[in-house]
């Protein structure tokens, strides 16, 4: 009752001080209700959209910042996919060419071996000496023994391999970013659409006195 009592009195005021021109319009209009669901739905489909459906598709500050953010991460992961490939593809060359290493349908951890060992048998020794007997045989099939050339050949694959790791790395956290920035969004704009559907009466009044007409929006 008396939150109602208050927003009369507010309607009262404002009309009070308008007839102090010598023209004014008021008019008081029931604001459209909103749903927390849509608003939720457009938010997952891109951040900062459902903010726009409760501000009648207006973009406000909330809002450009979510989709601008939300780019900003999509544009992020696009280029250390990019990157992460072209060191995918420099390893791998690398590997073929200086230690004759057949690539061809080998999983991660056979790259990772090249980058621990400088030769299969450099694993296999290793393999013997902790007793691993189920590794053994790994290296007895050709096509998964190797050798690198040169140490330096061995330590530029090493940097290469580990930068594709950590690229790796990265677009993770750039994923977990985008399903954060939607949670967030979905979650303030199901809260603005609770303020939004709470305050259903919009008043306008337009103040004209022979000059440029003056407009005053009081929503209550």
């Amino acid at each position: 009752m008396s939150v109602q009592v208050f927003a009369f009195s507010r309607i009262v005021i404002l009309v009070f001080v308008l007839t102090s021109f010598s023209q004014f319009d008021v008019s008081a209009q029931a604001r459209e209700s909103k749903s927390a669901g849509k608003a939720a739905l457009l938010s997952i489909v891109l951040p900062g959209l459902g903010h726009r459906y409760v501000n009648d598709s207006r973009w406000n500050t909330r809002a450009s910042f979510l989709v601008m953010a939300d780019v900003t991460t999509w544009l992020g992961i696009t280029e250390s996919s990019w990157r992460r490939n072209q060191s995918i593809d420099s390893y791998t060359v690398l590997a073929a060419s200086r230690a004759a290493a057949d690539v061809e349908g080998k999983d991660r951890q056979f790259f990772l071996n090249l980058a621990t060992y400088s030769s299969s048998d450099s694993f296999l020794e290793s393999a013997l000496r902790n007793r691993a007997w189920d590794q053994i045989d790994y290296v007895s099939d050709a096509s998964f023994q190797w050798a690198w050339e040169t140490d330096e050949d061995f330590a530029a694959y090493r940097r290469l391999r580990e930068r594709t790791e950590s690229l790796e790395r990265r677009r993770s956290v750039l994923v977990a970013v985008l399903v954060a920035n939607r949670a967030f969004s979905g979650i303030t704009s199901m809260l603005a659409v609770r303020r939004h559907n709470s305050n259903p009466v919009s008043m306008s009044a337009t103040v004209l006195d022979g000059s440029p007409a003056i407009r005053i929006d009081a929503r209550f």
